[in-house]
């Protein structure tokens, strides 16, 4: 073999190497397919669940079997940063549907014995409670507050779970999305001097503070008419919602 050939041969190798390493930083951490055609198929309009659909399903349950699988030994690391939100995202909120269906009947996540912070689950080749995912992992890392509009655990008051699983190239318009529709329909005016608004705002106003300077300026970057006029005087009291932890059950 002459040295030009083996220089070319070479060369191609070190193309093809980094070629395939460009896709798959470009690309999702892994597939999320079998976790959309879930959403797609079992989450109706208003981000009810078919809990029991899932769990009476043989295909349904194979779906969601194989993408939490998937989860277990994933490499997040090399891929985009959208990616590996997503990647979380997603982890988290199937991982909830997971532990329900498993579990199911249920009537309220708070109802099943260490739900958030005792029942673990092996993500990324480490076990992981859902809290650690959430509170440890997702918040820390990414610093993205719109990530609460989009992390569905389960309960009434949660944001409404999309019907779509998220992805390297759409995490950030649904997050938009979701800060669109679920803030505006949390938050009303009580009074001339009250606004109300949801309690994730309140357990985790430190996220909110971060990105705007206080509660009441990321709201009213959401928020239109009186509710933004009250929010941004000073005068303001900001009140937060009882949190129904009923079951989001179809």
């Amino acid at each position: 073999m002459s040295t030009r050939h083996i220089i070319t041969t070479l060369l191609a190798a070190v193309l093809l190497c980094v070629s395939t390493s460009a896709a798959a930083a470009d690309g999702d951490v892994v597939d999320p397919g079998p976790f959309d055609s879930v959403l797609k198929t079992y989450v109706d309009d208003a981000g009810d669940v078919d809990y029991a659909g899932i769990k009476a399903s043989d295909e349904a349950g194979e779906r969601l079997d194989t993408y939490v699988e998937s989860l277990a030994d994933a490499d997040p690391e090399g891929h985009t940063e959208d990616a590996r939100l997503a990647f979380w995202l997603n982890a988290y909120n199937a991982l909830v549907i997971d532990a329900v269906v498993e579990r199911w009947p249920v009537s309220s996540p708070m109802k099943v014995d260490g739900f958030f912070d005792g029942i673990t689950h092996e993500v990324a080749g480490r076990s992981m409670t859902l809290d650690a995912i959430e509170h440890k992992h997702i918040r820390p890392t990414f610093e993205e507050p719109r990530i609460h509009f989009v992390l569905v655990c389960a309960a009434e008051s949660c944001p409404r779970l999309r019907q779509q699983a998220l992805t390297a190239s759409n995490v950030e318009s649904a997050m938009e999305a979701a800060a669109r529709e679920f803030i505006p329909r949390a938050t009303e005016l009580k009074d001339e001097k009250t606004v109300v608004t949801s309690k994730l705002f309140e357990w985790f106003g430190e996220d909110f503070e971060k990105a705007a300077g206080s509660v009441e300026a990321y709201l009213a970057q959401y928020t239109d008419g009186e509710v933004a006029e009250a929010l941004k005087k000073s005068e303001t009291e900001l009140r937060f919602s009882d949190y129904s932890w009923k079951i989001n059950a179809q």
